[in-house]
């Protein structure tokens, strides 16, 4: 577990190497207007591997984030099913709490954003009880396509899924 800081921070380097600033980075009171759009997996972690990994219930891709009418956001993922690459789109409850929601899906789960910088990168945090399991997920997400980062996930695409 002690790798997973180095491991987040490391591709998170690699991929704001050029266009870094670390001024902009925000760590509360976010804009969730500019969180808004197409996110690129780039790291994830997890307490319970078993869940985010290939056929894990939680094994699914964040692709965008939009904004309903109403104010609540809409998490779009990739997720597979009886072998073949699905779109779901999920309704999040904001809280009181800036950059946090709630999503009811297989369990109760609550999503905060820890940390963007709007241009480049976001860091979700996912906190999900299901029954008496709690799983924990981190992830980095990028606007910036990074080919050479590898992903657990077999059915993304753009990534080279081949391990270092």
């Amino acid at each position: 577990m002690a790798l997973l800081p180095f491991l987040l921070s490391l591709g998170l380097s690699l991929a704001t190497a050029q266009q870094f600033d670390p001024y902009a980075v925000v760590r509360s009171h976010y804009d969730m207007d500019k969180v808004l759009g197409a996110w690129y997996p780039m790291a994830m972690a997890s307490s319970n591997l078993s869940r985010i990994q290939h056929k894990g219930d939680m094994h699914a891709i964040l692709k965008t984030i939009e904004r309903l009418e109403n104010g609540s956001l809409t998490f779009s993922f990739d997720f597979l099913l009886q072998g073949q690459c699905e779109t779901a789109v999920m309704v999040c409850k904001q809280t009181q709490r800036s950059g946090m929601c709630t999503i009811e899906y297989d369990g109760k789960s609550t999503v905060l954003i820890l940390e963007t910088d709007y241009k480049i990168y976001i860091i979700l945090y996912l906190h999900n009880i299901k029954d008496t399991t709690e799983t924990r997920v981190l992830a980095l997400y990028g606007t910036v396509l990074t080919p050479r980062v590898y992903s657990p996930h077999p059915h993304t695409p753009a990534i080279n899924n081949t391990p270092p």
